[in-house]
């Protein structure tokens, strides 16, 4: 079991920490503690919430929630020594979520789960959503890679020309853009919502950035769901969680002439707890 927290009370930063502990017993009443097994050293940092500690592929990773985007960093750990070395380090999501958790499933896959905040007025009676969950990786140079699970697949609908036909609240694109700055404008009657890529490969998603670089293409898809946004860009090099910018009626799409792309309507989850049962 892995605990957060920080060793000076939250008087100031770089005291954030993880803590490692071992199962006494089947019944999970007794715990052993086996030490400090991260140690953030970061004064940006002033405690760690909801961390994940596991094994992919024949690496280890840790994701922390530190009060502010999530982060991840990838490496070797000694259980012995209880020490977990990380050799690469990233941003999990540059958005809105945070609070994270892994399960596997029966395909042996490492899945990701998030919340994600949503920002509602108090008057609509509910605020934040679960963000899709993404099938985690590593690359070759061993940084995190993220992927929206292919179930979602089941979730399209009829294809819908671009740009013209896009008139929809809940709707997946998967647009190609060539190396190079362009922007794509999601409208509504009363806002914008902007999707744009600059010369140096940064990635804007509604006034929230993260660094693509420069290869000769860049892969977006994209998924709407009436008040919420995710991108995953390059095959999972980066996703991204946030929210529409307020306002009413269907969506409208405007597309640069370099972009080229396809989108489906989303049609409605249908979920099930039969699995559950017996």
């Amino acid at each position: 079991m892995v605990c957060g927290g920080n060793t000076n009370n939250r008087q100031s930063g770089g005291a954030g920490l993880v803590l490692l502990y071992r199962a006494e017993n089947a019944e999970l009443t007794q715990w052993k503690f086996l030490g400090k097994v991260f140690e953030y050293r970061n004064r940006e940092v002033i405690n760690i919430e909801c961390p994940n500690l596991f094994k992919l592929g024949n690496k280890w990773v840790l994701i922390v929630s530190p009060h502010r985007p999530c982060e991840y960093f990838v490496g070797s750990l000694d259980i012995k020594r209880c020490r977990f070395t990380p050799e690469t380090h990233g941003i999990l999501d540059a958005g809105d979520a945070y609070a994270t958790n892994i399960s596997t499933d029966d395909k042996g896959r490492t899945i990701l789960w998030i919340w994600g905040r949503t920002k509602n007025p108090e008057s609509k009676g509910w605020n934040s959503v679960m963000v899709m969950p993404r099938i985690l990786s590593l690359t070759p140079d061993n940084f995190l890679r993220q992927q929206p699970v292919p179930e979602f697949e089941q979730l399209r609908g009829a294809e819908i020309p671009l740009p013209k036909g896009l008139h929809h609240d809940a709707f997946e694109l998967e647009l190609t853009i060539p190396k190079g700055p362009a922007s794509i404008e999601l409208r509504r009657a009363d806002s914008v919502n902007t999707i744009s890529l600059n010369n140096d490969g940064i990635l804007t998603v509604n006034g929230v950035k993260t660094l693509l670089g420069r290869p000769d293409h860049h892969t977006l898809r994209v998924f709407v769901d009436k008040s919420v946004i995710e991108v995953y860009a390059n095959n999972g090099q980066a996703a991204l969680y946030t929210t529409l910018a307020p306002g009413t009626g269907e969506l409208t799409c405007t597309l640069p002439a370099n972009v080229t792309g396809r989108a489906w309507q989303m049609k409605p989850a249908r979920l099930s707890l039969d699995h559950f049962k017996g």
